[in-house]
């Protein structure tokens, strides 16, 4: 039996929602299904995402705020932290709040809908539980909707910073990872009719991040009069990230463009407070930076800035300060998509909503019910100068290193229907993301990313191509499998250096029955992570005792083998054996549930043998290895014949409350490398309620 509750709307807004649009007074109802996916009901853009606000705070109210207070550089006033005072000061050192007002303030009222929306979904979630509503907060707002997409840019921004503060090169930032930053490492393709088995067009997507924290993936389905969206975002996100309608899907993965650059500033000597640009020097500005920190009050910083940026770090004794610049910091607007994006019809009018330059960074795979399949490249970049190195801090003397114009999206890599039928990127370059690409290297700036044509097989995105290359008729099911493939990729180095030691010392082996049998284990091994293979168990052990990597210092075969055995020791005094089935020690470990987990984790991980099927673990607890990280959140959608057809999983559950019936429901599903239905229709969704709410007002 449905519950109808009344929504108390203050005078002021209630004459707000009159004055704009008639059509959002109405109900919005939940329906959630067995696995706890809210399906939500509406007949305007601002109730459904009033529904989707609704649904998170049921699940995830306290963490929701929280994100809410980190986005206004108020994280410090909930828990008085280093991590948050340092977060609050840096995004008031970048002028975040000013900025997101002004984006909020720039948005259209369709597209401000879905932000006060989902806003006004918290607020009444709050309203009708006030016992769960903390003393730091008060009530949340459509801007804050658009200062927590704001944060999640800007994190990732900063990090191009630091990462070129340190002189971090290209290709180390297209490696497989598993939620290194917050854009972690994904997988993603997509397979057009003349390839598929009958005619379908499909696609997958599966992003590797954190199971849990910020990155923490929402499943919910949003029906507004007679147009939907089904997909994933994160919380406290009045949207999704990744996911399809009945007419579009797609898929995204992160790359490794540049999005901000550090300039190398020049004091002058004997007074820090001036910099030199263009032979003269120029005063550097100030301001005086304040923050809330619970249980210390007000605290101060003055922050010092050039016309670069402000300067992060600096060494007087040296006369030298360095000042970050963050690319279209002021105009970038994420929270602007989820209309576009929800009224889509092709691909085309999705590229035509990316165009728009509110995405930071990233690339998109995406298709349509008509059969369309397509390609973008997100770069939030500039015209710079190809003969200068932009991955290290950049002489900020001369405007000869100032950027030009942005970039537009016409400009940047992107295709649709390539003659091949199919595109894959798992984070590899643009340049490689079909058979015989019409994207070329030469036709575009060095700086957007590496410019390598060619994939290697220790590569995600060469093992995608491998499988789904050999098939000239690809199916739904094919999709599925491929999708789930746990061959370890970048295994052969260990392997290769363990081998080779023990060929050129023969003689160790003698009497040694635990290196004979762990030998014996790795020639019979086909390299699948496999729940009952036996050769991860020794590999991993092997990893973490040599410093989790093939030594780079070549070492000789006796260190090698000194290494190995005593990995060998370290197996029998942790399992009593060197032959153990990988699922007893590698495990999906959630609530009172203990599973096995095949595949394994990207080269950033404790099991660093990278399978497309993702499951990196960050440490040992008694000693066992449990996955919290890789494939967080798959997706694969087919359209044929008017229909669409979805299937996802979760490694854990869509709620991250112990106390839900959904904190681990789909773990054992994810342990067997299957998928759940996703239910699309009011019927099948219905047939399958375990709750239904109506929210009126």
């Amino acid at each position: 039996m449905s519950t109808i509750i009344s929504l108390l709307v203050p005078s002021a807004l209630f004459l707000l929602l009159i004055l704009t649009t008639e059509a959002r007074a109405g109900e919005i109802e939940i329906i959630r299904d067995s696995y706890g996916v809210p399906h939500i009901f509406a007949e305007t853009p601002f109730d459904g995402s009033l529904g989707l606000g609704y649904a998170q705070a049921e699940d995830n109210l306290d963490v929701v705020l929280r994100y809410v207070m980190e986005s206004r550089a108020c994280g410090a006033q909930v828990v008085g932290n280093r991590r948050n005072i340092e977060q609050d000061f840096l995004f008031r050192t970048f002028r975040l709040p000013e900025i997101n007002k002004a984006l909020y303030e720039q948005m259209t009222a369709a597209e401000r809908a879905h932000s006060d929306g989902f806003a006004e979904g918290i607020n009444l979630f709050i309203q009708q539980h006030p016992d769960r509503k903390p003393d730091w907060f008060d009530r949340m707002t459509g801007l804050d909707a658009v200062s927590v997409i704001k944060a999640y840019q800007f994190r990732q921004q900063w990090a191009d910073a630091m990462k070129d503060l340190g002189g971090v090169a290209q290709t180390s930032r297209e490696i497989d990872q598993a939620g290194g930053d917050d854009g972690g490492a994904s997988n993603m393709w997509c397979v057009g009719p003349a390839r598929s088995r009958d005619g379908e067009v499909m696609l997958l997507s599966d992003p590797h991040l954190p199971w849990s924290g910020p990155a923490k993936w929402y499943e919910s389905h949003v029906t507004i009069g007679d147009r939907w969206v089904y997909g994933a975002g994160f919380f406290a996100f009045a949207g999704v990230g990744i996911g399809f309608t009945q007419d579009v899907a797609w898929g995204g993965t992160n790359s490794g463009s540049d999005m901000a650059d550090v300039y190398r500033e020049s004091l002058k000597p004997g007074n820090p407070n001036q910099y030199l640009y263009e032979g003269q020097w120029r005063d550097i500005t100030t301001r005086i930076v304040e923050i809330d920190v619970l249980g210390r009050g007000k605290v101060k910083r003055t922050t010092r800035h050039t016309h670069h940026g402000p300067i992060i770090s600096e060494d007087t004794s040296k006369n030298v300060a360095y000042a970050a610049r963050l690319a279209s910091l002021e105009t970038m607007n994420l929270a602007r998509i989820s209309h576009p994006y929800f009224n889509a019809k092709t691909i085309h009018d999705l590229y035509r909503a990316d165009s728009g330059g509110d995405f930071h960074k990233g690339h998109r795979v995406m298709i349509d019910r008509q059969g369309n399949i397509g390609y973008i490249f997100h770069a939030c970049t500039h015209e710079r100068d190809d003969s200068l190195n932009w991955r290290q801090p950049i002489d900020g003397t001369t405007s000869a290193t100032e950027w030009g114009a942005r970039i537009s999206q016409d400009s940047l890599p992107h295709m649709f229907n390539p003659p091949s039928g199919l595109i894959q990127n798992c984070n590899n370059n643009p340049y490689t993301n079909t058979p015989d690409s019409p994207i070329l290297p030469k036709d575009f700036p060095r700086h957007l990313s590496s410019n390598s044509t060619v994939l290697k097989p220790n590569q995600r995105a060469f093992r995608a191509m491998e499988l789904l290359g050999t098939l000239d008729r690809i199916s739904f099911d094919d999709m599925v499998r491929i999708s789930m493939d746990v061959k370890c990729l970048t295994a052969d180095p260990y392997l290769n250096v363990i081998l080779k030691s023990y060929e050129e010392l023969p003689d160790r082996l003698n009497g040694n029955s635990d290196a004979k049998q762990a030998i014996d284990i790795f020639s019979k091994w086909d390299k699948m992570a496999t729940v009952d293979n036996r050769a991860l168990p020794i590999l991993t052990t092997f990893a973490e005792v040599a410093g989790n990597r093939t030594p780079g210092h070549r070492p000789s075969a006796k260190q090698v083998a000194a290494t190995f055995e005593k990995a060998l020791e370290l197996m029998e005094k942790r399992w009593g054996s060197v032959s153990i089935p990988w699922g007893d020690i590698h495990v999906i470990q959630r609530g009172n549930q203990l599973l096995p987990a095949p595949g394994a984790g990207s080269t950033r991980s404790t099991t660093p043998f990278t399978t497309l099927y993702m499951t990196g673990t960050s440490k040992m607890i008694d000693n066992r290895w449990p996955a919290d990280r890789g494939s967080s959140w798959m997706m694969l959608v087919k359209y044929h014949r008017g229909s669409v057809e979805a299937k996802t999983i979760l490694p854990w559950g869509n709620s991250p409350d112990p106390k839900s019936p959904h904190y681990a429901d789909q773990a054992s599903l994810f342990s067997r490398r299957q998928y759940k239905k996703a239910l699309l229709t009011r019927e099948e969704i219905v047939a399958d309620a375990k709750s239904r709410i109506t929210l009126t007002r």
